[in-house]
């Protein structure tokens, strides 16, 4: 992989901790304004259903296996609607597998930073 000297190279533990990051800053941000709910049922679900998600994925890249777009979409922290549209639009390399599509985390990596480096 291509990257420049100060710059960090991204990996699942990079991602992980972007994730990871963003969520305590949203439960900072609502304890300070004052709204300090406490989660729903479906949302406790949804961010457990999300870290399992996530854990299948990291065990997927660790053992060198493809990603399901799931689990790609949880660890790129976009809508699994966002990766087959850059699926059929074909923006990401995916691996065709009967009619399923597979990602390998580092192709998908490498395109979009290209992508971004090219965009003005």
């Amino acid at each position: 992989m291509n990257t420049k000297p100060n710059e960090p190279a991204v990996t699942f533990d990079n991602l992980l901790e972007s994730l990871l990051r963003k969520v305590v800053r949203e439960e900072i941000a609502a304890a300070v304004n004052g709204s300090g709910r406490a989660p729903s049922l479906v949302e406790v679900g949804e961010d457990e259903q999300r870290l399992s998600l996530l854990a299948s994925a990291k065990a997927a890249v660790d053992a060198g296996a493809l990603l399901t777009a799931e689990q790609l979409a949880v660890m790129l922290q976009v809508n699994k609607a966002t990766i087959y549209e850059r699926v059929k639009k074909k923006r990401i390399p995916f691996y065709q597998v009967g009619r399923f599509v597979r990602f390998n985390l580092q192709e998908v990596l490498e395109s979009e930073k290209k992508r971004l480096n090219e965009t003005p």
